[in-house]
C-alpha cells in the first residue's frame, strides 16, 4: 500500500495491511487515499479533517458523521448503499457517483455548490436547501424532473448550473423541450453527458425530447 498523502500538525497512522482496516488519528486537514483496495476505515479520530478523497475503495460503509469540518468528500465507486452526510453542513463538494444509493439527503447541507451523485439508483433529489450551485450531475439514477426539486445558482455565477441530467444515447432521465425551458427561465442549462474517445465524461447541451 502506498502512503496516503495528507497536510498534518502532528499524526498518528495505524495499518493493518492484510485485513485492509485502517485507522487514522492526528490533526490532518486532507487526505487522499484512492484506489488502495481498501475495506473498511475509521475516521472517527479524525474530527478536524476538511478534505477526503477515498474513491475507489470497496468500502460499501463510509461514516463521516464525526467529521463536521468536511468542506470536501469525494467518494465515487466504493460500493455504498447509504450515505449519511447531515452531520456535515460545511460541505461544498460532493462526489458520490457510481455506488449504489437509493436515497441521498442534503437538506442540511446549506453550502453545496457542486454535487456529482450520477450512478446510483435515486428516485428523488431535493436541492432546495442550499442557493450555492453551480453544478449538479446526476444522470444514471432513476429520477423524473417532478422529483427533482432544484436550489438556487451561487451569487455572482456569470453562467447557467451546470445540470447534467441525461445520458446521450439513453431514454432514461429524459427531459421535455418544455422542461428544458422552464430550467432555463430558473438559471440552470439542462446538460447530456457521454464518454467522449480519450474516455473521460464529456458535456453538452441538451435540448429535450
Amino acid at each position: 500500500m502506498k502512503d496516503p498523502y495528507y497536510k498534518y500538525d502532528q499524526y498518528n497512522f495505524e495499518y493493518e495491511i492484510k485485513s485492509q482496516t485502517i485507522v487514522i488519528s492526528g490533526k490532518i486537514s486532507m487526505l487522499d487515499i484512492k484506489k488502495e483496495g481498501i475495506t473498511s476505515i475509521d475516521l472517527s479520530r479524525l474530527s478536524g479533517i476538511k478534505e477526503l478523497y477515498i474513491s475507489e475503495n470497496p468500502l460499501t460503509k463510509l461514516d463521516v458523521s464525526g467529521n463536521t469540518e468536511l468542506t470536501l468528500l469525494a467518494c465515487n465507486k466504493c460500493g455504498l448503499n447509504a450515505l449519511d452526510v447531515t452531520k456535515n453542513t460545511l460541505l461544498g463538494l460532493l462526489e458520490c457517483a457510481e455506488n449504489e444509493l437509493t436515497t441521498l439527503d442534503i437538506s442540511k447541507n446549506t453550502n453545496l455548490y457542486n454535487l456529482d451523485c450520477a450512478d446510483n439508483y435515486l428516485t428523488s433529489l431535493d436541492m432546495s436547501s442550499s442557493n450555492n450551485w453551480t453544478y449538479v450531475w446526476c444522470y444514471g439514477n432513476k429520477l423524473t424532473y417532478e422529483n427533482v426539486k432544484l436550489g438556487g445558482k451561487a451569487k455572482g455565477l456569470t453562467y447557467d448550473v451546470n445540470f447534467a441530467f441525461h445520458f446521450k444515447g439513453e431514454n432514461s432521465q429524459t427531459l421535455t423541450r418544455a422542461q428544458v425551458q422552464e430550467l432555463k427561465s430558473k438559471g440552470w442549462q439542462a446538460r447530456t453527458a457521454y464518454i467522449g474517445s480519450d474516455g473521460y465524461r464529456t458535456f453538452e447541451d441538451y435540448e429535450g425530447e
